[in-house]
């Protein structure tokens, strides 16, 4: 490992010979690059180029149901030339819109989480060259609600302040109300099943 000079040059002593690889990353922020060459006899002198890929921006929002959703969690993770990981977080604005600076250049990825419902949703493409935006919609998994009255088996009456859990393609819990309803909203599509106790 070494850094280099002021003009950008570097060099390394007594390397094997044979095909060698040169990553070199910036001392600040997620650039890079990677390039190879090849010594074939003793004392050669191999140029090796890097070429950083350069860094872009990505902009988007997150929608559910075409609504912006506020404050969902957005994971972003890239995949680029240089061999360098890259992942970065944040988190929407108000109005559902997000942003990411300095992402190396390369295949994208953002998955974003609403908080509380847990609902999720990707979407993915690529910023082609340095100084390069892409705009990336995400749209959350389609959901329903589940709506239910707990009756109590002898009487028929209303059972109320019971404990549900719903457990399935998500898990929730809540109690009855009064009148014995329950509703839980936001709840990805798939199968469920309800389980209803009696804290008493």
């Amino acid at each position: 490992q070494t850094t280099v000079d002021n003009n950008g040059f570097y060099f390394f002593d007594d390397v094997a010979m044979g095909t060698v690889s040169v990553r070199a990353i910036a001392l600040a922020g997620p650039d890079g690059g990677l390039a190879t060459g090849s010594l074939a006899y003793g004392g050669e002198v191999a140029s090796v180029n890097v070429r950083f890929v350069g860094t872009g921006s990505i902009t988007g929002s997150v929608r559910s149901g075409g609504a912006p959703v506020p404050f969902a969690s957005v994971r972003l993770t890239t995949r680029n030339a240089s061999g360098r990981s890259f992942s970065a977080t944040t988190q929407t604005n108000g109005q559902g819109g997000y942003a990411f600076a300095e992402v190396p250049v390369g295949d994208v990825s953002v998955i974003a989480v609403q908080a509380g419902t847990q609902l999720a949703g990707a979407a993915s493409g690529a910023i082609t060259a340095a100084g390069g935006t892409i705009d990336l919609l995400v749209n959350l998994q389609a959901s329903g609600a589940f709506r239910a009255r707990v009756l109590r088996e002898t009487t028929n009456a209303p059972a109320a302040n019971m404990g549900v859990e719903v457990v399935g393609a998500a898990r929730r819990f809540g109690t009855t109300a009064g009148d014995g309803t329950l509703r839980f909203p936001d709840l990805p599509m798939g199968s469920y099943q309800l389980i209803v106790t009696n804290p008493l």
